[in-house]
C-alpha cells in the first residue's frame, strides 16, 4: 500500500517547506468529532516516544515480503502498555499509560544485538529477541540472543544461539512466538549460508526453548522439505500451539509456492503434516506473489487465516501486480479441508488498494478482521468486519476514519478492540466497541489525536457482495433450500457415514459435527460437493452431533441455506 503522507512530508522537507509547524500530518485530520456524536474511539497517548508506524503491517519492497513486528500493545491493570522497537535509536521503549491515556512511566531498553527480532509476553515472563549478521559464515558468531525478563522488566537471563546456518537472521520475513507447558516456540526466518549454486537463499526456521533453563530443546534451520516444516523463501511466519500440536503458517514463493500450514507434535517439530491453503500462480522462486498474510488465530477447532491476494484462479490471468482483495481461509485442525471467503471484490475500475489485514479473536465463534483501504477520493480508511470461525461474514463491512500499524489489535477486558498508530508524532490509541460500529461509521472525523485519514468519510467503491461502504449490495443469488433427509450411521473403527438428499441448484455443502448439540465443543466444519461422506477417527464412547447445509456461489462468495435438522450418533467402538 502506498504511504502517500510519508512520501509527501519527505518531499516538503527537502524543499524547505515544512517550517515551525506542528509535526506535519499530511494525510490526516486533527479536528474534533462531529457535533452529532459524543463518541470517542481515538485518544492521544501523552508524552509517547516519537516514531512512524502507519501502514507498517503491509509488506515492503513493492509488497514482496514483510519485516519483523516492531509495535506491541498490552492491557494492564492501570490501562495500557506500549512496547515498541525504535530502530533509529537502537532501543525498545516501554511506556505505561493510565486508563485516561496519561503516561505513567517510560523506560528504554538498549538493543543487545543490532537487529530487532520480536517481543512476547508470556504467562510468567517477557522475552525480547535480537540478532546480528554473520556474513563470514563463522560458526562461532552469535546470531540470535533471547533475553528473559520478569513482569517488571528485570532481566533474568539470556540465551545465545550460533552455528545455525545463518548469515542474516529474520531476513525478508518476521518472527512470532507462542508458549505452552513452559516452552517458548519461536518461528522466524533467515538468510542461509551460501549453497552450491553460489547464492544465499532465504527460508524459515524454528526454535523451542525451555523457559526456566533457557536451553534450546528442539530446532530446525537446515534445508529439507515441507515434511520437516521447511518452506523455501518464507516471507512471513506465524505460530500457534494448543499444547499437543504446533501449528505454523508460512507464506512461501518457492517450495511450496503457497500460503501453507504445517502441523507437528510439540515433542517432534520436524515431522509435519501440511496443507496449502492458498496456492500461488507464477514461476517458482519469483518473489512477486501478489499475496500478503496478516493474521492467524485458532478458534472453535479451526485455524483461521486473514490475508489479501490478487486473483490466483489460473496462470493465464495471473498478475502479481494486479488488484488485491481480502480473504479469510478457515482450516480444520486436522488439515483436511479449507474454506475460503473473500470479503472484498474490487476490480481495476475501483482504484482501491487494500492493506494487509489484522485478525482479532473475541471468542471461539467471534472474530474481527481489520484492514486499511486507500483510494484517491477517500484517502485512507479502516474497514472492520465480524466473521465466525469458518470465515463467514456476520453482518456487513464497516468504514472508520482510522489507521492501522503493525501493532496487532487486542481484545480488552472492557470489550473493546484496541491498537495504536504513530505518524512521526506521539502514538494515537484506537479503541473500538464492536457494538458501536454503526455509530462510529457516522462520525465525520475521529474524536482526537493526529492519526486520521484524508478526504470525506464516503463509502468505498467495492464491487464484491460484501465490499466497501455502509450498505451491502443486493445479492442476485437466493439461498439454497434447507437440506433434507439427513442420516448418520455409526460404522466400525470409530467411523460415521453421513448422507443427505441433493439440493437443487446447490454448488456444494458444508457439514459440521461436534460433541454437543450447540456445536460449540470440539466442532469440525468441512466442505464437500458430494451428498455422502465418511467421517473417521472419532472418539469412542462419545456422542457426536451432525448437521448439513447447502450453498450457492455469488462470484467467490458462498451463499448458505439453513442448517438441516441435527442427527445424534454415539460411537460405540
Amino acid at each position: 500500500m502506498r504511504k502517500l503522507g510519508k512520501h509527501f512530508i519527505v518531499i516538503l522537507t527537502a524543499l524547505g517547506l515544512v517550517i515551525n509547524s506542528v509535526p506535519a500530518i499530511v494525510d490526516t485530520n486533527s479536528v474534533t468529532a462531529s457535533a452529532a456524536s459524543n463518541l470517542s474511539f481515538r485518544e492521544t497517548l501523552t508524552d509517547g516516544e516519537s516514531s512512524s508506524t502507519d501502514s507498517d503491517h503491509d509488506y515492503i519492497n513493492v509488497g514482496r515480503w514483510t519485516t519483523t513486528v516492531k509495535s506491541y500493545l498490552e492491557e494492564t491493570e492501570n490501562g495500557y502498555c506500549r512496547v515498541e522497537a525504535i530502530a533509529k535509536n537502537n532501543y525498545v521503549v516501554v511506556e505505561e499509560y493510565s486508563k485516561d491515556y496519561r503516561q505513567l512511566s517510560q523506560k528504554k531498553i538498549p538493543y543487545e544485538l543490532p537487529i530487532f527480532g520480536g517481543y512476547f509476553l508470556g504467562d510468567n515472563y517477557r522475552f525480547l529477541v535480537f540478532g546480528q549478521e554473520n556474513r563470514d559464515e563463522d560458526e562461532s558468531t552469535e546470531v540470535i540472543r533471547i533475553v528473559k525478563y520478569d513482569k517488571s522488566w528485570n532481566q533474568l537471563g539470556t540465551l545465545s544461539i550460533s552455528d545455525i546456518n545463518t548469515t542474516v537472521p529474520f531476513d525478508a520475513g518476521s518472527l512470532r512466538m507462542a508458549e505452552s507447558g513452559g516452552m517458548l516456540y519461536i518461528h522466524t526466518c533467515h538468510e542461509m549460508y551460501k549453497s552450491s549454486d553460489g547464492r544465499n537463499h532465504q527460508a524459515n526456521m524454528t526454535f523451542v526453548m525451555n523457559q526456566e533453563t533457557m536451553e534450546v530443546t528442539q530446532s530446525w534451520y537446515g534445508v529439507m522439505n515441507i515434511g520437516y516444516g521447511y518452506v523455501s523463501h518464507s516471507f512471513n511466519q506465524f505460530v500457534l500451539t494448543d499444547g499437543d500440536y504446533l501449528y505454523r503458517l508460512d507464506h512461501g514463493d518457492a517450495y511450496p509456492r503457497a500460503v501453507v500450514l504445517t502441523k507437528a507434535d510439540t515433542n517432534n517439530i520436524t515431522s509435519c503434516a501440511n496443507k496449502k491453503i492458498l496456492s500461488i500462480c507464477g514461476t517458482i522462486g519469483a518473489n512477486d506473489t501478489g499475496v500478503e498474510v496478516g493474521g492467524f488465530e485458532m478458534a472453535g477447532g479451526q485455524l483461521v487465516v486473514a490475508g489479501n491476494s490478487v486473483s490466483q484462479d489460473d496462470e493465464e490471468s495471473y498478475n502479481a501486480s494486479g488488484v488485491k482483495n481480502v480473504f479469510i481461509a478457515s482450516t480444520d485442525t486436522d488439515l483436511e479441508s479449507t474454506e475460503t471467503t473473500w470479503l472484498t471484490g474490487y476490480t481495476e475500475r475501483d482504484k482501491t488498494e487494500v492493506g494487509n489485514p489484522h485478525l482479532v479473536k473475541v471468542s471461539e465463534e467471534e472474530l474481527y478482521v481489520l484492514w486499511e483501504e486507500l483510494n484517491s477520493s477517500d484517502g485512507y480508511n479502516v474497514k472492520i468486519a465480524q466473521i465466525n470461525n469458518m470465515g463467514e461474514l456476520q453482518g456487513r463491512v464497516y468504514t472508520l476514519k482510522a489507521r492501522l500499524s503493525d501493532c496487532a489489535p487486542v481484545f480488552t477486558s472492557g470489550g473493546e478492540i484496541a491498537w495504536y498508530v504513530t505518524f512521526q508524532y506521539v502514538p494515537d490509541l484506537f479503541h473500538i466497541a464492536p457494538d458501536k460500529l454503526e455509530e462510529y461509521e457516522k462520525m465525520e472525523e475521529p474524536a482526537s489525536g493526529t492519526g486520521g485519514t484524508t478526504g470525506d468519510n464516503k463509502p468505498g467503491n467495492g464491487t464484491g457482495g460484501t465490499t466497501g461502504g455502509s450498505k451491502n449490495k443486493t445479492s442476485k443469488v437466493t439461498a439454497p433450500s434447507k437440506v433434507q433427509k439427513v442420516t448418520a450411521k455409526n460404522k466400525k473403527n470409530k467411523t460415521v457415514t453421513l448422507s443427505w438428499k441433493k439440493v437443487s441448484g446447490a454448488k456444494g455443502y458444508q457439514f459440521q459435527y461436534a460433541l454437543n448439540k450447540k456445536f460449540t465443543k470440539s466442532k469440525k466444519s468441512k466442505l464437500t460437493t458430494k451428498t455422502k461422506v465418511t467421517i473417521k477417527k472419532l472418539k469412542k464412547k462419545k456422542t457426536y452431533y451432525f448437521r448439513v447445509r447447502a450453498y450457492k456461489l455469488n462470484g467467490k462468495t458462498k451463499v448458505y441455506g439453513k442448517w438441516s435438522s441435527v442427527k445424534k450418533v454415539k460411537i460405540k467402538k
